[in-house]
């Protein structure tokens, strides 16, 4: 979920952007990456296996939101890599928070063509892996983990914005959409920058940037998603 701020409160629009405000001028160096602050711990190491996959499903959901894309041959690429149908359905769920139901309902039609009898197969009723959480209780969490430092301000200035929006960026968005089993926070969070690259949302993806690192992902991992979304945005190849 993107996450708005007011001219952006304070914060640099940089590639050295502080993780929180006057009190704390800890920074997230996303340009050069010499290393890795205090606040961001340096991400366990990651298999070239779980990396490719990584890069598959944020390349996919770069190139789904955009209108017309054609994305049959991507997705049997991913399937060929060994990505399960399950991810790739779960990474279709997830797009119309950023590009609205017409991309969920495209990238799910194309992937039941790729794989008609396993994207039938044993769907999960939502958030049946959570066990006793409730949706606000899953979104607070997750949230919560993307956003560090920013959680609270964020929460604050969504109320601002409307209450309603609030409960459903927490509720529904990370609750029940972000929270569900089948990808992991840390390749959600990569497939998110790369669909607000290709989107041009520019203010949540300055955030998004930052909550992928807090998940787990690299900073070279995050420059090369943000890097295909603005070149697929572009209409690239």
């Amino acid at each position: 979920m993107a996450g708005p701020w007011p001219d952006h409160g304070g914060f640099v629009k940089s590639d050295r952007t502080p993780l929180c405000g006057r009190k704390c001028r800890v920074e997230l160096d996303l340009a050069g990456f010499g290393g890795h602050s205090r606040a961001v711990p340096r991400p366990p190491r990651t298999s070239p296996r779980r990396l490719a996959r990584r890069r598959l499903l944020a390349d996919l959901a770069a190139r789904a939101v955009a209108p017309d894309r054609p994305l049959a041959s991507f997705l049997a690429r991913a399937r060929a890599a060994g990505v399960p149908t399950r991810a790739l359905a779960e990474l279709g769920l997830m797009l119309h928070l950023y590009a609205g139901f017409p991309s969920s309902i495209e990238f799910l039609r194309a992937l039941r063509a790729a794989a008609p009898a396993s994207s039938r197969a044993r769907r999960a009723p939502v958030g049946a892996s959570h066990g006793a959480a409730s949706p606000h209780t899953r979104g607070v969490r997750l949230c919560a983990r993307v956003y560090g430092p920013e959680y609270h301000r964020l929460r604050g200035f969504m109320r601002t914005l409307s209450p309603d929006l609030d409960r459903w960026m927490i509720d529904g968005g990370y609750g029940r959409v972000l929270s569900r089993p089948g990808l992991a926070a840390v390749e959600r969070e990569l497939c998110t920058v790369a669909a607000l690259a290709a989107l041009g949302w520019d203010r949540q993806l300055d955030a998004h940037r930052r909550g992928a690192v807090r998940v787990g992902a690299s900073p070279a991992e995050v420059r090369q998603a943000e890097r295909r979304g603005r070149v697929l945005g572009r209409g690239g190849a």
